[in-house]
């Protein structure tokens, strides 16, 4: 039993030490700045009502602050327990809405939450492929669920189509 846990390591990826130092290097200023800018204007406020274009426009007076912010959230691995409070909206798909299905939720965030999460997502974009399996869907673009659904479709069709004294089922 002792012989099996020895293969554990095995079966899970593992990073090379240059991913592994970029996941866990200082936040820089430039990560932070560029977080902020990459975030729409006047996309999703959040519940303070602060929407990226206050932060962009006010930069020169707020920066100091929003890069102390963020970085004590990187080197304490903390959000304040307020800072992921999400608003859920209903916006209309038609001009009249009659049924749920003609609105469509979205999540009004922190806008300060986007910056963490935005500088998160680039650093671990680059080894994504290398932890996450090619028959996964999630977290990738170009990637969708259906493929997965259509993957099955094919291989139950071949299922029932397979002639022989055997078959495969």
């Amino acid at each position: 039993m002792v012989g099996d846990y020895a293969l554990l390591p095995q079966l899970f990826p593992n990073l090379e030490e240059a991913q592994l130092e970029g996941l866990s290097c200082p936040v820089s200023i430039e990560e932070i700045k560029n977080s902020v800018f990459a975030i729409g204007r006047l996309k999703t406020p959040g519940p303070y009502g602060f929407p990226a274009k206050f932060y962009q426009d006010y930069w020169g007076v707020c920066s100091d602050d929003i890069i102390s912010f963020v970085q004590d959230c990187f080197n304490t691995a903390s959000l304040p327990d307020n800072l992921n409070e999400t608003l859920i909206a209903l916006v209309p798909k038609v001009e009249r809405p009659m049924f749920m299905n003609q609105l469509r939720p979205i999540s009004l965030c922190n806008t300060l939450y986007k910056v963490v999460s935005k500088i998160l997502v680039a650093r671990l974009r680059s080894c994504m492929t290398k932890l996450v399996s090619p028959s996964q869907v999630s977290f990738f673009p170009g990637r969708q669920i259906t493929d997965n659904i259509i993957v099955a479709q094919e291989v139950l069709h071949k299922f029932k189509s397979a002639k022989g004294k055997k078959g495969f089922i």
